[in-house]
This record gives structure tokens, C-alpha cells and sequence, in this order.
């Protein structure tokens, strides 16, 4: 989805289910679009909400029983 365009640049929402790495710089340098930078809103069922450069998102324990919930069964 695109969020926005200006000055030559346009800020995608892109949602996957399991990315390999540098899956979404190749997914758009593949159809002519280079990224100039990548940020991950969320990851799971954990949303990182507005961080400021540095900090972090210490996880609640529902995120964590929620992570791992999603390990294959007798490895969490």
C-alpha cells in the first residue's frame, strides 16, 4: 500500500507472513523501485509503536506467551 510520494520517493506499507533475508529490498528492486531504508512496525504479534533512535520495547508477557505460542510444538 503506498502511505505517501514526494520528491521523487514513495513510503510503502508492506505486510509479509515470513521473509527471507532482504526479502522486501529485492521484492522492489525487482520491479525498478530501490530502498532506501526499511522499518519494521511489527513483528508477531508485538507492534514496536514509536521508538526513538536507541530505544527499545522491552516485551509484555502476553507478547511473550503469545511468541510462543508460534514455536513448533515442544520448543516452547
Amino acid at each position: 500500500m503506498i502511505i505517501k510520494t514526494g520528491l521523487g520517493r514513495s513510503w510503502l506499507l508492506i505486510t509479509i507472513r515470513e521473509g527471507e533475508k532482504h526479502q522486501v529490498k529485492n521484492m522492489c528492486t525487482a520491479i525498478g523501485h530501490p530502498v532506501m531504508a526499511i522499518k519494521r512496525i511489527t513483528l508477531g504479534p508485538s507492534s514496536l509503536g514509536r521508538l526513538t533512535p536507541g530505544e527499545i520495547h522491552p516485551l509484555t508477557s502476553k507478547e511473550i506467551q503469545a511468541l510462543k505460542e508460534l514455536l513448533p510444538v515442544g520448543q516452547n
